[in-house]
């Protein structure tokens, strides 16, 4: 957060909010949906993956794996 003053800074702090997981849904996943497709992704291509992080499906958004190429091109959409 910063305060300006014409072109000047007069005042500027950091602001942190941390999620409370106490009400979160048994089944709450705190990461987020790129970093869980990035995951997934990380363990097809070390051939470690699960059965469910061969095909993906967060929300609406679902992602199978198809080719090498295919997985490093989405790995590299995601880590940025």
């Amino acid at each position: 957060m910063q305060y300006f003053k014409g072109d000047s800074v007069i005042y500027e702090d950091t602001l942190i909010i941390k999620q409370n997981l106490k009400y979160a849904d048994a089944n709450y996943n705190p990461k987020s949906i790129a970093k869980q497709i990035l995951e997934a992704i990380e363990a097809r291509l070390q051939n470690t993956a699960t059965n469910s992080q061969l095909y993906v499906k967060v929300g609406e958004k679902e992602i199978r794996y198809m080719d090498y190429s295919e997985l490093i091109k989405w790995r590299n959409f995601y880590q940025k």
